[in-house]
C-alpha cells in the first residue's frame, strides 16, 4: 500500500512540474510545448558563462530599468524583422524573463518566437524580482 502511495505522489508531481510554465509564464497547449523554464541556480550559471541570450520581455510600462546582468529587451511588440537581428539563429539559446512569477510576457513572448520559429527557448520564472530577492546583481539604468 504504500508502495503504492509513493507510486501515485511521484506520478502527480511529475505531471505538476510537467506543467510548470504553464502554469508559471502563462503559455498553455503548443506554445507550452518545447519551451523550458530555468530556476534562479541555474540562472546563475547562464548569466556567469554567458551561455544563452537573455531578454527582459517587460512592457515599457513595468520595465523599471533594472536588468539582470547582459541582458537586452525584447518583447511582443518588436518587429520579426528586429527579432532576428537580435537572435542570430533559430536555435539559438535564449532565455526569457520579466518581473515575477505573476507576469506573463516572458510567456507570452515565448509564445511569439515560438511563432517566428525559435526553438530553444527557456523561461525564467522569478523574473527580476526573484533574481534580487536572491542576491544576484543587477545592472541598473545611468
Amino acid at each position: 500500500m504504500k508502495k503504492l502511495f509513493l507510486a501515485m505522489c511521484t506520478a502527480m508531481i511529475l505531471v505538476a512540474v510537467s506543467g510548470c510554465c504553464s502554469k508559471v509564464c502563462g503559455l498553455s497547449g503548443a506554445d507550452a510545448e518545447g519551451v523550458k523554464t530555468v530556476g534562479t541556480e541555474e540562472m546563475q550559471k547562464i548569466v556567469e558563462k554567458k551561455t544563452a541570450l537573455i531578454f527582459d520581455a517587460r512592457s515599457v510600462k513595468y520595465d523599471t530599468g533594472e536588468r539582470i546582468p547582459g541582458a537586452r529587451v525584447i518583447s511582443t511588440e518588436t518587429s520579426s524583422e528586429d527579432v532576428a537581428n537580435a537572435i542570430m539563429g533559430k536555435n539559438a539559446a535564449v532565455v526569457l524573463y520579466c518581473s515575477s512569477t505573476k507576469c506573463p510576457a516572458s510567456g507570452n513572448l515565448a509564445a511569439y518566437l515560438k511563432k517566428l520559429g525559435y526553438t530553444n527557448i527557456t523561461v525564467y520564472p522569478e523574473g527580476i524580482e526573484g533574481w534580487k530577492a536572491a542576491g544576484n546583481k543587477i545592472e541598473k539604468p545611468e
